[in-house]
Formats: C-alpha cells, structure tokens, sequence
C-alpha cells in the first residue's frame, strides 16, 4: 500500500510538472511518460535501462535520484521519497517528445554538445518550477575558459571517477546545469524572450554542427562567452 500510494504521488507531481513548463512555453504533451518508483523489489529488466547500468544496479537502487530514459520515454525514481528532483527529469521529457533529436550518425563531439543544451533546459525547467537546487557543479573550473585551473582539477576527478562515461557525463551536467541556472536568471529578468526558449525546447539541431552552434551561443548569449575555434 505504502509502494502503490507512493507512485500515485510522484506520477501526479511529475504529472503536475510536465503540463506547467508545457503551458508556460507553448509545447505539446500528446502523451505521458511511464513513471517507475523503484523499492527493494524492483528487477532491472522491469526498468527498460541501458545495457550498461545492469552492473551498478544495486548501487543506483541505492543512490539514483531521478532519470528520465528516451528509449522507452520513462522516468525513474530512487528509493528516496520526494527528494528526487522531478522537475529536471519532467522537463527531459517535454524536450524530447518537443524536439525528436535524432542522435545516430553523429559525432561525438556533438552528441556531447547537445547533451549539454538538454541539461541545460533541465535544470532551467527545475528551478522554473520551483525546486530548490544547489548546483554540485558551480565551484568546478570551467574546462573552456579555466583551461590552467581545470586541467590540475581533472586530476584529481579521474582518480574519482575511472570509468570514462562518468567523468564525461560529469562534464556534461557542469556545463549544462550552469547554463541552465544563468538562462533561468535570463528568463526572470525578462533577458531572453519566452519564444527563444520555446525555440530551444522544439530544436532539433537537424543541421551539421547545430549543436556546436547553438551551445558556443548559448554561453555567448548568457555571458560566458568561449570560442572553440
């Protein structure tokens, strides 16, 4: 009972989330997404995860907050009740069934990229909803304009983290949740127009390199300005 009355809560809030940024930027929900709270019980293959999450299962049981997975358009949540941050993972899947980004046949420099404009979004659609979040990634040096500061920094995260994909999506959330809270800023002082970010939300970067193009604006436009020639 504790289990179903537990899901029945956090579907109605992701629920709740989902319509509120869809409204606010004009976006379409033809659908929701499928919303999974695991408990002890859960089995992976329940999950519809990536292959490569089967063997850090016991430990994401343990420690996922939320995520939300494309492929079979789902959201997770942890063991933790209500202390997962619903909104960014809400706001993952107004982006996605918005956009349709088509990630094969293209490179990895820009997959990256793009991966930063979506959690960028996420943690702008996060604190546009109203969730209190402190950004873990906001003392990191920035691998772009810090190149001195970050490189002695990655030093010691690789120590941390061995696996490659980790230290990468490490990367990717600094670059994208700090982006993300200097968009929000933009939007509440009236710095970027509600279109622009609707713009954003339904881009699905269908041109060569529209990723590396609209990232490198990004930080122009938000005042962290870089140059990756």
């Amino acid at each position: 009972m504790y289990h179903q009355g537990r899901q029945e809560r956090i579907e109605e809030a992701v629920f709740d989330s989902i319509e509120e940024i869809a409204e606010e930027f004009d976006l379409n929900v033809p659908f929701y997404p499928n919303v999974h709270c695991l408990d002890e019980l859960t089995e992976f293959e329940e999950l519809c995860l990536p292959d490569y999450f089967k063997e850090d299962f016991d430990e994401i049981g343990k420690n996922l907050d939320a995520l939300f997975i494309q492929k079979s358009c789902s959201i997770i949540l942890g063991l933790k009740p209500f202390k997962s941050d619903l909104g960014e993972e809400a706001t993952h899947f107004v982006h996605y069934i918005n956009s349709r980004i088509k990630k094969r046949r293209r490179e990895n420099s820009e997959k990256e990229f793009i991966f930063c404009i979506s959690e960028m979004l996420g943690y702008f659609g996060s604190l546009f909803l109203g969730e209190e979040r402190m950004n873990q990634y906001s003392q990191w040096p920035d691998p772009y304009s810090q190149k001195g500061e970050f490189k002695e920094f990655l030093k010691e995260l690789k120590k941390k983290y061995s696996k490659p994909i980790f230290l990468m999506d490490h990367l990717i959330h600094q670059q994208g949740y700090c982006l993300g809270e200097r968009l929000f800023y933009a939007y509440q002082n009236s710095h970027i127009s509600k279109r622009e970010i609707t713009n954003l939300f339904r881009n699905n970067f269908g041109r060569e390199n529209d990723g590396r193009r609209k990232f490198v604006e990004m930080r122009q436009k938000l005042g962290w300005p870089i140059n990756l020639q």
